[in-house]
């Protein structure tokens, strides 16, 4: 579950900021604000969850390694009380002094036990070497083979670390690819920002050959006066208008319809204004009202 939110948490974050990219291409500049605004989200939540799962993985960790801690400190206090219980009590002073004709046997008593332990294993050992036979041994050997050491070149078994190399073996193939793919993406990136530069930057172009650039646009509104949706139009237009560089006197707007208006603009725009423009129009907002675009074009000169 945790991997499907990882899943979809990268790709909200890839869709807002394609959707950045591409609103800042078309100068939409609140879209893409609110779409790096996602994307920050999306990536702060993803970095809280990455963060909170290794949290809990480290409580989880020390939880373990105090239960671990508390089960060898019960059995350190269970040794050491066992320990403390007198195993002899005849050695105890109190007790001794209280029979003090009976603990000068058990030197005499642990030699003769000595002796004849010794007597016994001495027997057991000349029985055992007498019944031995290679066909004893052999089945003797087949039954310990299952607690023998696995064999190094055993399938499964791992080098042990003495028998590892000091220094991995390069691995050209492998750096290689990574190199590649490291320059590949720094190209891919330059290549991104460069052609978001060209597209967003205000520079000279070549102008077209017409007297003037129109842009008709519909205002839509919540409003019911016809007062408030002019002053929405206007206010649209100026603030659009000047993104283009025109002068008011060269921008002129004009009533078409109830809520149609079109609007005018000499000399004529190049391509980059006119979409500056149009992005403009389609993302601006004033008293609760926004702009639909209906048409664009450009006014031909006089044959």
């Amino acid at each position: 579950m945790r991997y499907v939110g990882y899943l979809l948490g990268g790709v909200a974050g890839a869709a807002s900021a394609c959707y950045a990219v591409v609103y800042l291409y078309r100068w939409e500049w609140n879209r893409a604000v609110f779409c790096l605004l996602l994307f920050l989200i999306v990536e702060i939540l993803i970095a809280t969850t990455v963060l909170l799962g290794r949290i809990s993985r480290l409580e989880q960790r020390l939880s373990d390694a105090d239960n671990r801690t508390e089960e060898a400190r019960r059995r350190l206090e269970q040794v050491d009380g066992d320990s403390g219980k007198a195993r002899f009590r005849w050695l105890d002073a109190a007790d001794a002094r209280a029979r003090d004709d009976t603990h000068h046997v058990f030197v005499p008593v642990l030699l003769a036990a000595g002796i004849v332990l010794s007597g016994v294993a001495w027997v057991i050992q000349r029985i055992a070497r007498l019944t031995s036979n290679p066909v004893s041994t052999g089945m003797l050997a087949r039954r310990l083979a299952a607690l023998n050491a696995p064999d190094e070149d055993a399938p499964g078994v791992e080098t042990q670390l003495e028998d590892r190399p000091a220094v991995a073996p390069v691995r050209r193939v492998r750096a290689v690819t990574m190199v590649v793919a490291a320059l590949l993406a720094v190209f891919l990136i330059a290549l991104v920002v460069d052609r978001l530069a060209d597209a967003t930057e205000s520079r000279s172009e070549r102008l077209p050959e017409s007297v003037a650039s129109t842009v008709v646009f519909r205002v839509i509104s919540r409003e019911d006066r016809a007062i408030a949706r002019e002053v929405a139009a206007h206010e649209l237009w100026e603030g659009c208008r000047s993104s283009t560089g025109a002068r008011p006197e060269y921008a002129a707007l004009a009533r078409l319809d109830a809520d149609v208006w079109v609007g005018v603009v000499r000399p004529a725009l190049g391509a980059h204004d006119m979409m500056r423009l149009r992005g403009c129009l389609l993302d601006a907002g004033a008293f609760h009202a926004r702009a639909e675009i209906v048409g664009e074009g450009q006014v031909p000169p006089k044959p």
